[in-house]
């Protein structure tokens, strides 16, 4: 995966390198992008093997874009999330529940018990993409490649970095030949086991619905 990530990076380099030779077909950029985001982590929380409930976090970021032949682009990217999830445990009860032998549920007692997490990470990635023909309306997709920096907490510094491959994609809306608005859905895996509460999390995969703007220059 790390060979995969250097790959991608060289060739959208030389295609920076030969588009700058073309300068009338070639267009930079600069966008900020944000959203909500949440998560999964296969098999545990796709297949429901515990209690674990993913929230909903934000997920901050910026890229520059180029392109780099005809309907096609190159990106370098930059993104910060934060995920929220929390682990149930229950159904309780409680022993005033216990009548006579007989279980009485009282609506007023707690009858789950919830521990929240945040976590946190880092994100550079490289995106290889498509453009559909200018218009109002431009649809662009991108497969990307990248790698995490997950925090460990309490300011601990950050573990290892993991490799990630991501599909993102969405419509365009153009405010003026300099500034374009987006929504921008997509999801990376991050090639991740983790331990929790001593259970084995899985393998990690966020998903992110972003908005922002592009600026063109």
């Amino acid at each position: 995966m790390k060979k995969l990530f250097f790959i991608s990076t060289m060739l959208l380099l030389r295609g920076l390198q030969m588009s700058a030779q073309n300068p009338t077909v070639t267009h930079n950029s600069l966008s900020l992008a944000v959203g909500p985001n949440s998560f999964y982590q296969y098999p545990v929380s796709i297949l429901a093997l515990h209690t674990f409930v993913p929230g909903i976090g934000y997920t901050v970021g910026a890229d520059y874009s180029r392109d780099i032949g005809h309907n096609i682009y190159g990106k370098l990217g930059v993104r910060y999330h934060t995920w929220h999830s929390k682990d149930r445990l229950g159904p309780l009860q409680w022993p005033s529940e216990n009548q006579n032998g007989q279980y009485v549920y009282d609506p007023t007692l707690d009858h789950y018990i919830d521990t929240k997490y945040t976590d946190r990470a880092w994100q550079v990635s490289a995106t290889a993409g498509w453009n559909s023909a200018p218009g109002k309306v431009q649809w662009r997709t991108g497969l990307e490649v990248g790698v995490m920096f997950f925090s460990k907490g309490n300011n601990a510094g950050y573990e290892k970095p993991r490799a990630t491959v991501g599909l993102t994609g969405g419509p365009e809306w153009v405010i003026n030949p300099k500034m374009h608005f987006f929504v921008q859905p997509g999801g990376q895996i991050a090639f991740q086991k983790t331990a929790r509460n001593g259970v084995d999390q899985g393998i990690f995969i966020s998903l992110q619905c972003e908005t922002g703007v592009r600026y063109f220059f």
